[in-house]
């Protein structure tokens, strides 16, 4: 047994290495089939996770996204809410930038004061009305002004030059008593955008073009030399010598009893809206000689009623040279002011009112001395630039007869020009007058007071003529009633003219 015992002993002992090296080879084999099925599992727990960390991220990507595409949205909200309020004519800006295109594309100048009078007027090519190509030659676009125009009109702009003076960029206006200065400035290699004859003073004038990287200095210095006896300048602005109508609406005119006249009165000013009822004594006859778009009634209508409180009866000529801008405020060309004169001179108009003011332009300047010497008479506000004012033109012009505005208590308008421009005085200071609606308002200014003055003059002259022009202004000189300092003085002229005396 014992014998047995220590056998199977020994057999075991044998045995042991060998079943433990078995044991361990299967606990391995175990482990190593185990262990792609816990890689699986495991490792889909961990790709859960990891998937999941990841949707999270992503889920705030989205959420910026979203919110960056918020902002953006309400960047958009806010710049169309910006468009929106900029008030009347925003949209009108797109359209005229779209028409911008197409005008500039388009040849011939098409001046709205066209029509069957001026079939002497030549056409020469589009202008660059203020286009991009002359913001090099014409100062920066940032201290210009445009012009609204019309569909068939390009836009054209305005800035001051270096004496300050508001002048039409991009072009100059040259006038030749040459026939072939047109011809002449061509050869130069200048381009004439409109040609118009003017019959008052024999003579061609001229808009050109100024070429890209030139100035209107330099073009103005080139036609000197194409023509020494010439006349170049800029194309200045004009603007209304009023100030706007008070807000205190009248239910009626006051009724100022004047002897009716047959006199011809020529206006160069705005529209005339010739239906209202302060016009209804008158006969309006008008003519549009302002350039780009439509211009607003209210001014001209206002100066033709004091026409027609003064003169009812009379045929008033009216020349609207006047161009609305975009803010409304109405602006005239000296071009345009120059072609509305030699129309009227050709109408034999002989007393003609300005109720406008601007800066000195030799163009004007000569027209109006050839017309005064012809026999015409020229009456103008003297402007509302205060009493140490600079001078306004046409009024500052030797030959032409200035008038400033007085109230009812024959104090002179506060805002008035004073100096020698100043001819006569006449009410102008709280005055009724027409609006272009049916309404009749107090207005102010030396717009208001120049058409007594010019009324006057037209029940005394009724055809041009140089002595009897003359005649006249000696006989209202004696009627006026002598104001402020003895004499004539700065203030108010050589006296107050009263429609009522």
């Amino acid at each position: 047994m014992t014998s047995k015992f220590t056998i199977r002993r020994l057999q075991l002992l044998r045995a042991g290495p060998r079943a433990l090296a078995a044991a361990t080879v299967s606990l391995l084999l175990l482990i190593m089939l185990s262990a792609p099925l816990f890689a699986e599992h495991g490792g889909e727990d961990r790709g859960r996770s990891d998937r999941s960390e990841r949707e999270d991220s992503s889920g705030s990507d989205r959420d910026r996204e979203d919110r960056d595409v918020d902002r953006s949205y309400d960047t958009d909200r806010d710049i169309a809410d910006r468009d929106d309020s900029s008030g009347p004519g925003s949209d009108d800006r797109n359209d005229d930038s779209d028409r911008s295109d197409r005008d500039n594309d388009r040849s011939g100048s098409g001046s709205s004061g066209s029509g069957p009078d001026d079939d002497d007027s030549d056409s020469s090519g589009s202008g660059k009305y203020g286009s991009k190509d002359g913001d090099d030659a014409s100062g920066s676009s940032q201290d210009r002004d445009t012009v609204v125009r019309s569909d068939d009109q390009a836009p054209y702009a305005i800035w001051r030059n270096e004496r300050g003076d508001r002048i039409r960029s991009g072009e100059v206006i040259f006038m030749s008593m040459r026939r072939d200065g047109a011809a002449r400035v061509r050869d130069a290699g200048l381009r004439v955008i409109e040609e118009q004859r003017l019959n008052a003073i024999h003579a061609r004038m001229m808009r050109i073009a100024v070429p890209e990287g030139r100035s209107e200095e330099d073009v103005i210095a080139s036609l000197h030399s194409i023509d020494p006896k010439g006349t170049a300048t800029f194309n200045h602005i004009y603007e209304p010598a009023g100030r706007p109508a008070l807000p205190v609406v009248l239910t009626a005119a006051k009724i100022v009893r004047v002897k009716p006249t047959k006199a011809k009165i020529g206006l160069v000013d705005a529209g005339v809206a010739a239906d209202h009822q302060m016009l209804a004594q008158v006969k309006i006859t008008q003519r549009q000689f302002g350039e780009g778009s439509k211009s607003s009634a209210q001014h001209g209508t206002a100066v033709a009623s004091r026409l027609a409180t003064a003169a009812p009866g009379a045929n008033i000529v009216a020349a609207n040279v006047f161009t609305e801008m975009r803010d409304g405020q109405e602006i005239a060309s000296a071009y345009a002011i120059a072609r509305a004169l030699d129309w009227l001179s050709r109408q034999k108009v002989a007393v003609i009112n300005l109720s406008l003011a601007g800066p000195a332009n030799p163009v004007l300047e000569e027209i109006a001395k050839r017309m005064v010497d012809s026999g015409h008479v020229l009456v103008a506000a003297v402007g509302n630039e205060g009493p140490r004012g600079a001078a306004q033109y046409p009024a500052a012009y030797d030959k032409v007869i200035g008038v400033t505005a007085v109230d009812s208590g024959n104090r002179v308008y506060i805002y008035a020009n004073q100096g020698d421009a100043v001819d006569f005085a006449a009410m102008g200071v709280d005055a009724p007058a027409a609006t272009a609606t049916a309404s009749v308002e107090n207005v102010s200014g030396t717009s208001y007071a120049a058409p007594i003055v010019a009324a006057a003059f037209a029940r005394r002259l009724l055809k041009p003529n140089p002595k009897q022009a003359l005649a006249v202004f000696k006989a209202l000189r004696r009627q006026a009633r002598d104001l402020g300092a003895p004499g004539r003085d700065p203030v108010y002229g050589h006296g107050l003219i009263d429609i009522a005396r």
